[in-house]
This record gives C-alpha cells, structure tokens and sequence, in this order.
C-alpha cells in the first residue's frame, strides 16, 4: 500500500510540473559583463538582474551603467519568445557603441548606428532571443523593439492526447488509493 501511494504521488508531482508552466513569469535574464579594452569583448561577469518582458530603451548618457562602472561595460539579455507563422520586425535604435540581435543562437542583426531593423519570419512555437550590447567610452545608450505580443507565454503542444492521458491517469489513480483506503477501513 504504501508504495503504491508514494507512486501516486511522485507520479501527480510530475503531472502538475508538467501542466504548470505558466508559473513562471517571462522575463529579460540580464547578465553585465565588464568589455575587454583591446579585443571589445565580453570578460568577467559582474552581476545579474532580471528586466520585464518587452521592448526597452536605456539611456545612461555618461553617467554610471552598472556598478559604478561607466565605459568598457555590457549586457547579454535573453528572454523566450513565443511566435506564429509569420514576419516579424526586429529594431535596434540609438545604439552606442554596439549591439546585436540573436535567434536561436543565429546573429540576424549587428549594428553600431543610430537605427537598424529587420524582418525575420520565425516559425510557430517558442524561440530564444538575446540582445548583447557593448558600451566603450562616453554615451550609453541602446533601444530594442519588436512585436509586444511575442512576449506573452504561450504553449505550442503537438499533441493533446498526451494531456487527456495524463488526466485519465490521474483519476484512476486516485480511484485506486480510495479503494485501497476502503479497503483498509473494512479490515
């Protein structure tokens, strides 16, 4: 009996895991790194931070970016986006120094100017997308844009037949620890 209810409730742990992906809330991972002065690239990781899901514009001007650090500093943030069928624009604007836009760890944007965008079609289902971006001396500033709805959770499940199985189970099982319980009562 007692392995029996273990099973079960290993079993409905996994199935609720599995049903609840809507617990967790989407949102930018943000990671600042300092920027190596010879080679522009990213060095020693200095902090985390997790920014709100959607477009965003920041603007430091000269003042501190991260961590009372001013130049030779940068991020690389990454979110889920969850996409239909279809085109859909990708905008970096007031970009200074660098930035790039990655899909699916493929680069389909890297600019230094004040403005570049562009269209990509991405298939229906949930993608990675990160934004690093690079600060080397004086302004800082960078901008991202996009369509708002690619950052509302979704699930794209193929087939709803693993869902109604997993309901079935939880019933039956449920049906035999209350007999197995009765059972137990009558003894």
């Amino acid at each position: 009996m007692n392995k029996i209810l273990i099973c079960t409730v290993i079993f409905l742990f996994f199935t609720i895991v599995y049903f609840d992906c809507s617990i967790a809330e989407n949102k930018w991972r943000v990671e600042w790194y300092k920027i190596n002065k010879d080679t522009h690239e990213f060095e020693e990781l200095i902090g985390r931070e997790n920014w709100t899901a959607g477009n965003f514009e920041y603007n430091w001007l000269n003042n501190h970016v991260y961590d009372e650090i001013r130049d030779y500093v940068g991020f690389i943030a990454e979110i889920k986006i969850y996409s239909d069928d279809k085109v859909y624009e990708f905008k970096l604007y007031e970009v200074d120094e660098e930035a790039r836009i990655i899909i699916d760890d493929k680069e389909i944007l890297k600019t230094t100017t004040y403005m570049e965008n562009i269209k990509v079609n991405l298939s229906k289902g949930i993608h990675t997308l990160k934004i690093e971006w690079k600060e080397y001396c004086c302004l800082a500033i960078i901008g991202f844009s996009t369509d708002e709805k690619l950052f509302i959770e979704r699930e794209f499940k193929n087939n709803k037949n693993i869902e109604l199985l997993l309901i079935v189970l939880i019933f039956v099982s449920i049906g035999i620890i209350s007999l197995k319980f009765h059972e137990r009562k009558e003894l």
